[in-house]
């Protein structure tokens, strides 16, 4: 399995989109969004009548960002993990990207996930992923500062009772998959 992007999308007449552009991941559905977002670049560098070096090069370097942003975000799942077999061990063994050592960094000091105009992931994400594998930042967020502590201990417990008493309402999982997928019978 050939793992990897091209360096140049657009060529002369002819763009790469797809599975033609790059592949990062086999398990992951991320080769939907790389082939959509070719489109909607496509669609908004597209030409009238002459291509211009311009358009195809900022084509080229957009492209080149929305594939080593999916590829830092799942070599992240890879790095993160502590499963000990062989197969996650290599895993780990991957040379970071120089933008995923400096994400990872700022969110090591200070819990920071710098946002990036048109990321193909939101910082949410990121957070999520952080915290699912227990990597947690050496002092609190900078905002966190702007809310007193007893403050701060209220609104989450407030939170907290709202996610509980909306999850006291809802049927059981089994009901609602019964609704989906009825039985036959």
């Amino acid at each position: 399995m050939r793992i990897g992007r091209r360096s140049k999308f657009w060529v002369k007449n002819c763009i790469s989109i797809g599975l033609a552009a790059g592949f990062v991941e086999p398990l992951g559905s991320t080769g939907l969004h790389t082939t959509q977002r070719g489109f909607e670049l496509l669609f908004e560098y597209l030409p009238g009548a002459a291509i211009l070096p311009q358009l195809r090069d900022r084509y080229n370097q957009h492209m080149g960002l929305v594939f080593d942003q999916v590829r830092d975000f799942i070599l992240l799942h890879y790095y993160l993990t502590r499963r000990g077999e062989a197969y996650w061990r290599d895993a780990r063994a991957v040379p970071l990207s120089a933008s995923l050592e400096e994400m990872l960094a700022l969110y090591d000091e200070f819990g920071q996930i710098e946002p990036v105009d048109g990321h193909v992931f939101a910082d949410t994400s990121y957070y999520l992923i952080m915290d699912g594998n227990r990597r947690y930042p050496r002092r609190p967020h900078p905002r966190t500062a702007l809310a007193p502590p007893m403050e701060m201990d209220r609104m989450l417990s407030g939170l907290r009772q709202q996610n509980i008493a909306a999850a006291d309402t809802l049927p059981p999982l089994v009901d609602l998959l019964d609704v989906i997928h009825p039985a036959k019978i």
